[in-house]
């Protein structure tokens, strides 16, 4: 990670760079690489099962249903959204956990899982044919709450919830990656580095 406190243009890249800070990661590649290994496949996948869920694309659950459900019966719809919203805790939940797996796997491990898991993924998300062939896998983001700055509990599930947003907006169809590239195309390898200037400002270390 650098501090040199260089001055940037603000892009839309900077959200990037601060989202990839949030995580701990040092630049916005290694954020990319580490979305599309198991841990998150495998929460996108256990997403798109919510009871109801038709549509086979990394979304969280659209409240559609429930809205209809709410015409015809109030009760019925505040019960719909109340179980998705548990449903989207419980992914979480085991997202958080899967990491802390991730973390203590050996590099052989993760590779198969990520393989099982690419394999099991819709064809809606564009996942890269050298994702495996690298010789690093990324490193893992830190999630718990950082206690010398003070951050709640649930800060950990808000750190995988904009991680498994994050896949879909980066990742989401070939379509949407070709976009992505397109407009990274004239930055730097300075410019995807996370700067002091990139951190949230709870987490710098000036305050």
């Amino acid at each position: 990670m650098s501090f040199n406190g260089r001055l940037r243009v603000v892009t839309p890249f900077q959200a990037e760079r601060t989202l990839a800070a949030y995580l701990s990661f040092d630049n916005v590649v290694d954020l990319q690489r580490f979305v599309i290994m198991w841990p998150y496949l495998e929460a996108a996948q256990l997403l798109s099962a919510f009871p109801g869920l038709t549509r086979e694309c990394l979304e969280f659950p659209m409240r559609n249903e429930a809205s209809q459900a709410t015409e015809q019966n109030p009760r019925v719809g505040r019960l719909t959204d109340h179980i998705q919203d548990c449903w989207v805790v419980h992914v979480l939940m085991v997202m958080r956990h899967n990491v802390g797996f991730y973390q203590t796997n050996t590099p052989q491990q993760n590779r198969a899982r990520t393989a099982a898991a690419i394999n099991n993924t819709s064809s809606t998300l564009w996942i890269p044919d050298h994702v495996l062939e690298e010789d690093e896998l990324p490193p893992h983001p830190i999630l718990w709450p950082i206690v010398r700055f003070g951050e709640p509990e649930i800060i950990t599930l808000h750190r995988c919830l904009c991680l498994l947003e994050y896949l879909g907006l980066s990742h989401g169809s070939v379509q949407i990656r070709e976009r992505y590239l397109d407009a990274r195309v004239h930055l730097s390898d300075e410019d995807l580095e996370v700067t002091e200037e990139d951190i949230p400002r709870w987490m710098r270390r000036t305050m």
